[in-house]
């Protein structure tokens, strides 16, 4: 996009800015409605937005020097237009054609417009639906279309320059280009300000919009093209905790609870006893407020617990327009502990203070499954779910729900951020997307992790002190994890017989998408008889009908899933197993495993489902995985948190090899059974590469 220059002329001050209204009406109606007596003088031709921009940083820290002081080979050519139209002169740029309200288009002395062109009733609608968005141009003009304001006052331009010269949003370059110190300036670096990506993923093209050379970001090429040219328009973030909208029972020590709740110990000392005291007894009394005020909701003591941890963390959080850093807590809850029950009292205490919340979770599936939940929480809150492929929505609600790739089009907008599964692809191991997601919160908010099976990075965070930590290493039901047997994978389909013998519904994970319909069409084979063959079922991420399969698999309709690693998290039915196959992959680490691990044994009715690692090898991710969830269990247990002692998962299962795991590597899949480990010298090849791929 190319933009002009535009020079605010006042007794002793000039002020350079940009315009993204070609036609100047946004910049000359602003002025004459606050009867300023100032004059405009254009640039002679428009220039690429960043060059513009980087333009006018420069011209500002020189405003005051006359215009022929200035060098004419490094500034662009101004022409005065005294009380004419502009575009009259023979220098400027002719504008096309006799655009509407081009009779306000004139240099302002003293001032006066038309008052019915006055954009101040579009002002509420556009600030309330901008607060807190990053936008570029056409997601913008896409907003603006929405909410119906194309033709009242102008197009998206006329509105974003409005909203630019009074203050409620700020323009930059999607992609700012900068010389380096020391170098020629032709030697440039690229960063982009939508998604924080440097110079390594800029691609140099030419631009149809500004006609140049311009850099655009790869990372964040899905969620629209940024240029160097393209605006980023973000709207000013709405304040929290207004005056009159925060209910006593979250006011601790005569305000609300915005400030530091928990008094470190040299305040305390400083304060006095008494001080520290109504400070502790008014943390506690929001806490406890917190955690009862979502009606019908029901932890136990180790939820509530949790639940209490985060709550004092959450109200010790200071969000602000500037300035603090962002503080990260990590719930480090099982499969199945119920992290979306005790993320509520979070929700009904930041919104009690007029904050803004933003639920995001790696997967589309998730969101869809989380909305209803949250909504039928917070009846009274408008609950507004983001995810790619539902077309674009601008939701203006206190509570969001989206997928973690929208959250990149948001910058300071929530006090809270609430991210589930963080060791999920695809935010596991993408910077943008832990760029987009610290950059929506506000300076000195909280950002909630929620994960079963932390990166490694953070748990040793955790460990040193580092990262606070709520852990809750037992399930809403207080059972133990199943932990998995390993199995040969000729054993499947006797293994899903039992499945189905005792009621159950099966998962059957497989590591390549390649591999589902051959396997698909071998177990309806082999269960012909025992299971129709319409009530198996395969899916992927590629699979148009997967959303009508899930509901399927929840309604009972389907009885056994082939499905890969897309359906490891947050799909829950109330009685099935779980089958790994080639859980040998490289693609299953340990986090994997014990997720689609945790697929099982979820409900009260049936807490000891069963879990099988079906491999010809017993690797290290296995042997982590299984370690893990004994871990849990053994925790749970020493805390006496469980409803009964003993380990449901080895129940009916074979039990996971402790020792040296040779005599396991001889499982070859398809051998006939009952053939014995190291018989051969095939079986005594497959010992040693099981070996040493344990080994290594």
């Amino acid at each position: 996009m190319r933009v002009y220059l535009v020079a605010v002329e006042r007794p002793g001050s000039r002020r350079w800015h940009v315009s993204l209204d070609p036609s100047l009406r946004a910049d000359v109606l602003y002025h004459a409605q606050r009867r300023a007596a100032v004059r405009l003088w254009r640039s002679a031709r428009p220039y690429p937005l960043g060059t513009a921009l980087a333009e006018v940083r420069r011209l500002n820290r020189d405003g005051r020097r006359p215009f022929r002081a200035w060098r004419p080979e490094r500034e662009p050519v101004v022409v005065p237009a005294d009380g004419g139209k502009i575009g009259s002169d023979p220098f400027l740029d002719k504008l096309s054609g006799e655009a509407p309200g081009a009779e306000e288009n004139r240099v302002i002395s003293g001032g006066h417009a038309d008052a019915a062109d006055k954009p101040a009733d579009l002002a509420g609608r556009l600030t309330e639906a901008m607060a807190g968005r990053s936008l570029l141009a056409e997601e913008f003009e896409s907003l603006v279309q929405s909410l119906g304001l194309g033709g009242a006052g102008g197009d998206w331009r006329f509105l974003a320059q409005w909203g630019i010269l009074s203050g409620w949003f700020t323009l930059r370059p999607s992609v700012e280009v900068a010389g380096r110190r020391g170098r020629p300036l032709p030697r440039k670096r690229a960063l982009c300000l939508r998604c924080g990506a440097d110079e390594r993923w800029m691609r140099y093209t030419a631009c149809a919009s500004c006609g140049e050379t311009c850099p655009y970001c790869e990372r964040c090429l899905t969620m629209g093209r940024a240029r160097a040219c393209t605006p980023l328009i973000a709207g000013a973030a709405k304040p929290s905790g207004v005056a009159g909208t925060v209910p006593e029972r979250f006011v601790c020590d005569g305000g609300p609870a915005t400030g530091n709740a928990v008094v470190a110990e040299s305040d305390t000392a400083m304060a006095g006893p008494s001080g520290g005291t109504a400070s502790a007894t008014g943390e506690r009394d929001a806490v406890a407020d917190a955690l009862s005020a979502v009606p019908g909701l029901a932890l136990n003591p180790v939820q509530e617990e949790a639940a209490r941890e985060a709550l004092r963390f959450v109200l010790s959080s200071r969000p602000s327009q500037s300035g603090g850093e962002v503080r990260s807590f990590l719930i480090w809850a099982v499969t199945g502990a119920g992290k979306t029950e005790m993320i509520f009292p979070l929700i009904a205490a930041v919104r009690a203070r007029g904050g803004r919340v933003a639920v995001a979770t790696p997967r589309k599936d998730v969101v869809l499954e989380l909305v209803p939940r949250i909504s039928a929480a917070f009846p009274e809150e408008k609950v507004a779910g983001l995810y790619g492929g539902a077309g674009r929505k601008w939701p203006t609600g206190g509570i969001i729900v989206s997928t973690t790739h929208q959250l990149i089009r948001h910058e300071a907008a929530f006090d809270l951020v609430v991210l589930d599964e963080v060791d999920a692809f695809p935010f596991h191991g993408d910077p943008m997307l832990a760029h987009a997601a610290r950059k929506a919160l506000k300076p000195g908010a909280a950002f909630v992790m929620l994960s079963a099976t932390p990166p490694r990075d953070m748990q040793r965070d955790v460990r040193r002190g580092r990262l606070p930590c709520a852990t809750v290493p037992v399930r809403h039901h207080r059972h133990p994890l199943p932990v998995p047997a390993c199995e040969r994978p000729a054993k499947l389909a006797a293994l899903l017989i039992r499945t189905l013998e005792r009621g159950a519904q099966a998962f059957v994970f497989v590591p390549r998408i390649a591999m589902l319909e051959p396997e698909l069409a071998r177990l309806r084979k082999a269960l012909d008889g025992v299971c129709p063959p319409g009530r198996i079922e395969a899916t992927s991420s590629r699979d148009p009908m997967r959303e009508d399969k899930v509901r399927r698999l929840r309604a009972g309709d389907i009885r056994i899933l082939l499905t890969t690693t897309i359906l490891e998290r947050g799909v829950t039915i109330p009685k099935a197993d779980v089958y790994v196959l080639e859980a040998d992959h490289r693609l299953f680490d340990a986090a994997a495993l014990v997720q689609m691990a945790g697929r099982a044994g979820r409900s009260a009715e049936d807490p000891e489902g069963r879990v099988a690692f079906l491999a010809v090898r017993l690797t290290r991710e296995q042997r982590r995985a299984i370690r893990e969830i004994r871990r849990m269990n053994k925790l749970a247990r020493q805390k006496g948190w469980l409803a009964k002692s003993g380990d449901s998962g080895r129940r009916g299962n074979r039990p996971a090899p402790e020792s040296r795991p040779s005599r396991f590597f001889g499982f070859i899949s398809g051998r006939a059974s009952g053939q014995q480990a190291g018989s051969g010298a095939g079986d005594r090849s497959a010992n040693r590469k099981g070996w040493r791929a344990w080994r290594d």
